[in-house]
């Protein structure tokens, strides 16, 4: 077995509101707020149980933008839709799903596929409609979640997955986070272990040479 670590944002909702940075953004968010609202008003629904056209909504969401192009969206993989949509059905049983889609009047721009549980917030899926890039529906979707979490009591947001900096301008903090890797004995697990661990890493320091880098930047 392998493990290894990563940091993902968390962000304490009482407290981190109040940093100076946040301040700013929120400010900068109300100007986007009202020139998103005069395409529609902004509204953010909370989905507690495992409704299939909800669901949907998300998914597409997903797939409409750069997931979709990449082939790597929950509506690309049969499986993976299947797994998503078990999670929400139990998730559901055990009282911790929360799907929030904000819509822009009746279109869905973004949405968050969470889970609450023990007064937490998690997102591990997200999506927005790239057409409101302009309007950052991602940051506008995260700031009525933190508002309609506070009003329920939950006392943190955890952004998971790698620190990004878009979600490092909502906090500071971060929380580390395992993930364990079990590999059968033999050849045959030796090699993929050496594939996840030895091969992938010497490719990805090879794809940030400077002159890679470069030769990158003369074809775009």
């Amino acid at each position: 077995m392998t493990a290894s670590e990563d940091l993902a944002e968390k962000l304490r909702i009482a407290l981190d509101l109040h940093e100076a940075g946040v301040q700013m953004m929120r400010q900068n968010l109300r100007r986007r707020r009202k020139k998103a609202d005069a395409y529609g008003p902004l509204s953010l629904d909370r989905v507690d149980h495992a409704d299939p056209l909800r669901l949907a909504s998300f998914y597409d969401l997903e797939n409409a933008g750069w997931k979709g192009r990449e082939q790597t969206a929950i509506a690309c993989d049969a499986e993976a839709r299947l797994f998503y949509d078990s999670i929400a059905a139990v998730a559901e049983r055990f009282g911790y799903f929360s799907l929030y889609l904000l819509k822009s009047g009746d279109a869905v721009i973004a949405g968050h596929f969470g889970l609450t549980y023990n007064g937490r917030y998690y997102s591990p899926k997200v999506a927005y409609d790239e057409s409101y890039a302009n309007y950052g529906p991602g940051h506008l979707i995260v700031h009525d979640i933190l508002r309609e979490c506070k009003e329920r009591g939950i006392v943190e947001f955890h952004f998971l997955g790698p620190w990004m900096d878009w979600k490092a301008e909502w906090t500071s903090h971060g929380q580390r986070h395992a993930n364990c890797y079990i590999f059968r004995r033999g050849w045959f697990g030796s090699l993929l272990h050496a594939a996840k661990f030895e091969w992938m890493t010497r490719l990805r320091k090879l794809a940030r040479h400077p002159r890679l880098t470069s030769i990158r930047k003369r074809l775009r």
